[in-house]
């Protein structure tokens, strides 16, 4: 089609416009279409910014094509979210043709003449193109395969049929204009027998009534009848019968699936056809019994629309929308994580399973929800199938790979600034408690309850016996506090020392406590590195703590504030968020030193050094 020279700047693709593509998407797969996404012009050419594109907003954005083509919701969404202003496309075929009339090559005065001659089409489902020409939809019988055609009907006049499609409205023209449906609530129309044999070859018997003989018909059977199949394998040639009786078995299953046929009825009278001929009844009933399940699984149920595939990947997806919010995958760590109400925690309790196998039974629920009973059985059937434990894993292995499921490491605990508390989460910056949110990916908890405005009397006392000087408490409350976040700028590692009996192991003891996963007991040897010796926590990824630059004597406890690497307590390619934002670091008897340590700046940053000048607690209960 030739292109008007303002076209570029009569583009216009609203937001609003964009959403009612997703929504017209979905609409007409309710009404059993199957819909699939198309590229769409844009002011300099086409959105595949393909230089000189010939099919601008008209060709396929998916790697399949025509295979992508779906009618459940949830995968079609998925296709539009990641191009919200996708044209919409619909697939033909499969009982549905479109008459494509261009008004710009004469199409409509193509469709005249030809209605002379072959009779009127009925009203029917249509479409305005954005070229001002017209796309009229048509049903055809199951069995009937009308071919792609490109003006062998008339000028400007076209058929899209098997493994073709449309633009449907409200898709955007390179023009400017959109596709426009042309009425509201249309019906798509039969097409009449004399079209169907003009576009498909195959002359369609009349309707024969209850308990009359039909019209013995000269030349091949009719293959959409069920008489016209079973004549097929009556009169198949020695060589031929298997063959035809699993082509005409395939199509009679297409005819029960689309309610046209009862199955007993067409097996019965398959099978009395193909014992008139010479093949064994064994190979018969095994032949006929395939043909009949794939021509049923082949075809799409209208009663389908809006209910999720039926395979394992639509089963995964009824898991992520039941319980999506509930879990996550860690790939690094080949492990979920599954919500308790507090946070993400590794499940070591098959919580997954139990959760895979609350979806399976769900899928009953769907099929009571379903009116047709092909439909209802035919779910229920897959739902049975799910039970078994192959299907299980299957769709527990697909959810890892989603979207809203599939996390890295550093995703978790990103937030430097969240302590994760049991009564809610608290904001650093602000001192506020906010409700637990799984959005934040928090994995760990302190396993205490947070009061703002609580007193602490009995560790008060603690701080000015064993301390006593103000200024250091005070030097005190601010590294704590600091070590409370997991902000790394300062590069700071806190050392304690002072003689024994003082309350070091006391204090650090209470701050372990109340940090629960937020702090970790580390290998004395963590902040010792010794030429050609292999660490004891491991190569695996980089370190938040590290000894490098560490001189003089080792001190007697260590509450490390984490510096600019990762920890390296932490497990191979485990992300830098996750790092213990205290880390304590008790060293052996005989590398403790009680005798202040060298003062300076390490080589890699500082170290505050916080002396513990009492000697000795004598109290019954000197722990706080």
């Amino acid at each position: 089609m030739n292109q008007s020279s303002g076209a570029s700047e009569q583009r216009r693709d609203s937001r609003g416009a964009r959403q009612d593509r997703v929504e017209a998407a979905v609409s007409l797969a309710r009404d059993g279409f199957a819909v699939l996404p198309l590229h769409t012009p844009l002011g300099n050419g086409c959105s595949c910014r393909r230089g000189g594109c010939g099919s601008i907003g008209k060709h396929p954005r998916t790697r399949n094509g025509l295979d992508d083509a779906s009618h459940d919701e949830a995968t079609i969404r998925r296709m539009w979210s990641g191009s919200p202003d996708a044209n919409v496309g619909v697939r033909t075929g499969e009982g549905v043709i479109v008459l494509d009339i261009d008004a710009g090559r004469n199409g409509f005065e193509s469709l005249g003449a030809l209605c002379a001659k072959r009779g009127q089409l009925p009203e029917t489902r249509t479409a305005k193109t954005g070229g001002g020409g017209e796309h009229r939809y048509f049903s055809v019988p199951a069995g009937v395969a009308v071919k792609n055609s490109v003006g062998k009907l008339g000028e400007g006049l076209d058929v899209r049929g098997e493994r073709g499609y449309v633009v449907a409205p409200p898709s955007l023209h390179f023009s400017g204009g959109h596709y426009e449906w042309t009425g509201e609530d249309q019906t798509v129309s039969a097409l009449p027998a004399a079209w169907i044999e003009l576009l498909s070859g195959t002359a369609l018997s009349p309707p024969v009534a209850d308990g009359a003989e039909g019209p013995s018909t000269p030349g091949r059977p009719q293959t959409g009848t069920l008489a016209g199949l079973v004549a097929l394998v009556g009169e198949a040639e020695e060589g031929t019968r298997n063959d035809t009786l699993n082509r005409s078995g395939f199509q009679a299953g297409r005819l029960i699936a689309s309610r046209r046929v009862d199955e007993d009825e067409a097996r019965s009278a398959l099978l009395a056809a193909a014992k008139g001929t010479d093949l064994p009844l064994a190979e018969i009933e095994a032949t006929l019994d395939g043909a009949l399940a794939a021509g049923k699984e082949a075809t799409p149920i209208p009663a389908l629309a809006g209910v999720r595939m039926l395979t394992d990947l639509g089963n995964a997806e009824r898991f992520v929308g039941r319980y999506g919010a509930s879990f996550r995958y860690v790939a690094a760590f080949r492990e979920f994580y599954v919500w308790d109400g507090c946070r993400f925690r590794r499940d070591d309790t098959a919580r997954i399973e139990q959760l895979a196998a609350d979806t399976v039974r769900s899928i009953y629920a769907e099929a009571a929800n379903v009116s047709d009973s092909s439909a209802r059985t035919k779910i229920v059937s897959h739902g049975v199938n799910s039970e078994r434990l192959s299907r299980i894993n299957a769709m527990v292995t697909l959810a890892r790979f989603h979207e809203r499921v599939a996390v890295r490491p550093d995703d978790l605990d990103r937030d430097p600034w969240k302590l994760n508390v049991v009564n809610g989460t608290i904001d650093l910056r602000t001192g506020k408690l906010h409700p637990h949110d799984p959005a934040n990916l928090i994995t760990k908890l302190a396993p205490v309850a947070f009061e703002q405005h609580a007193s602490c009397p009995q560790f008060e006392e603690f701080l000015e016996q064993v301390i006593g000087s103000a200024d250091l408490i005070g030097f005190l409350r601010r590294a704590v506090g600091y070590t409370l976040t997991g902000d790394v700028r300062e590069q700071v590692l806190f050392l304690l020392y002072g003689t024994g009996a003082n309350g070091k192991t006391t204090l650090v003891t209470t701050l372990m406590s109340l940090l629960g996963d937020y702090g970790l007991q580390a290998d004395p040897e963590l902040l010792v590195v010794r030429r050609g010796e292999v660490h004891p926590h491991g190569s695996g990824g980089p370190r938040r703590v590290t000894a490098r630059g560490l001189h003089g004597d080792r001190a007697g406890e260590a509450p490390c504030r984490s510096a600019d690497q990762t920890v390296d307590g932490r497990r191979p390619h485990q992300g830098a968020s996750n790092a213990p934002r205290l880390l304590r670091v008790r060293t052996l008897a005989q590398a403790v030193s009680r005798r202040q340590p060298q003062t300076g700046r390490a080589r890699y940053g500082p170290r505050n050094l916080a002396p513990h000048p009492a000697s000795a607690v004598h109290r019954d209960d000197p722990r706080p």
